[in-house]
Order: C-alpha cells, then sequence, then structure tokens
C-alpha cells in the first residue's frame, strides 16, 4: 500500500484509488461515524474530497472519497462489484481507525449522486442515510430496486435551473422513492445550477451528523 499524508490530513491510498480525510478531533472512547463519499463523472476523489473534508472532520466523521469510473459500470453485477469494493475499504480503515460498522452514511455528486442512491437500493439497510447533490436521477440500475426504498432515509439538494438533470426529474426521483415508503427530505435551489455552492455540502452533512 502507497499513502502519503497531504496538508488538509487527508491520507491518499494510491493503489486501492480512494482517500480518507480524520476529524479534528479524535475520540478515544467513541467509535466514529463514517461518510462514503463519490465524485461526479469524470472528477476524481483528490479534488471531490476536498469539498466535504472540512465539515465531516468538524462533525467527528471518518471520510472516505473513492475513484470510479462510471463508464465501466454497465451492469447489476458492476453495482454489486462497487458495493462490496466500498465494503473491503470500510474493512480496511476499521483496521487503523475506531468506526462505527453501523453508522455508514454515503453521499455522492451529480454521478456519485445517482449512484448512491442505486447502492443503497440494491444493497438495503447498508447506508444510515443518502445524501444526494445535484444527482436526482435514477439510473445505474435503481429502478429495478425500488422496492427496497423502503425505510430509507434519503436528502436531495438540486438547482432549479440544473440543465444536465433537470429539475423535473428530480421531482419524479422523489416521488417514486416516496411511493416506496422512502423519507425524502429536499431543498430546491432556486437559483441554483448542476454545480451548487460548497454550503450545501456543509447542510447535507450537518443532516447526517443529526442521525449519527
Amino acid at each position: 500500500r502507497l499513502s502519503s499524508l497531504y496538508p488538509a490530513g487527508i491520507v491518499e491510498y494510491a493503489q486501492e484509488g480512494y482517500y480518507v480525510s480524520l476529524p479534528k478531533v479524535i475520540s478515544q472512547d467513541k467509535a466514529m461515524p463514517v461518510l462514503v463519499c463519490l465524485p461526479g463523472w469524470g472528477v476524481r476523489a483528490r479534488g471531490d474530497i476536498n469539498t466535504w473534508a472540512f465539515p465531516a472532520g468538524k462533525k467527528g466523521f471518518v471520510l472516505i472519497d473513492i475513484d470510479i469510473n462510471y463508464s465501466s459500470v454497465g451492469s447489476d453485477s458492476d453495482v454489486k462489484a462497487l458495493y462490496k469494493r466500498i465494503q473491503d475499504i470500510v474493512t480496511s480503515v476499521s483496521k487503523e481507525h475506531n468506526i462505527d460498522r453501523n453508522m455508514v452514511f454515503i453521499a455522492g455528486t451529480s454521478a456519485g449522486g445517482m449512484m448512491a442512491i442505486s447502492l443503497a437500493l440494491s444493497s438495503p439497510t447498508k447506508f444510515r442515510a443518502i445524501g444526494v447533490i445535484s444527482g436526482g436521477r435514477l439510473s445505474f440500475g435503481a429502478e429495478a430496486y425500488l422496492k427496497n426504498a423502503k425505510g430509507q432515509l434519503f436528502c436531495f439538494y438540486h438547482g432549479q435551473r440544473d440543465k444536465p438533470i433537470p429539475v423535473g426529474e428530480f421531482y419524479n426521483t422523489k416521488k417514486k422513492l416516496e411511493r416506496n415508503g422512502a423519507i425524502v427530505e429536499f431543498k430546491v435551489i432556486p437559483e441554483g445550477t448542476h454545480t451548487l455552492p460548497s454550503g450545501y455540502y456543509k447542510e447535507l452533512v450537518d443532516w447526517f451528523y443529526q442521525l449519527s
């Protein structure tokens, strides 16, 4: 394993293709919650993690950001393989840090948000809650697992002026999830486009923190 510590406190696990950021204050007595983040299409985890690191660290989360080649995820087995990869990474991190395996949250931006939905629906009960920024579309086989939405907690942030994923498509996704028993919180940003300000990432982390 090759790893290096960046000035921001981010550790790179180069061979495995993921990055870890630890909380500013590490509790020795209490296991820490985990936030798994998935970047957008063509975005590297090395850059994406900087968006999440400060609010996640402030709230005591161990943050894991993972490189994903979305063009290689084309089947149900590919999604299941990605979930196993996430499981393996969390297991590896748990060997180095005191984390709560029952408090694993997942979030993503754009394609990462769509993938987070698919992972949560295809592997129900595995994530404490799911956060989606500018990714309110059912993709990567999510439609086939909508029956697994019952009781799952989702939080969406979506721009009213989002062109790649129009806001109407987000509302359709929300309706389908709720129809199948999901609990959905959301915020539509009136002037928001597909790229939303970092403040909304902080709000999402705050929402996760209330559930941890």
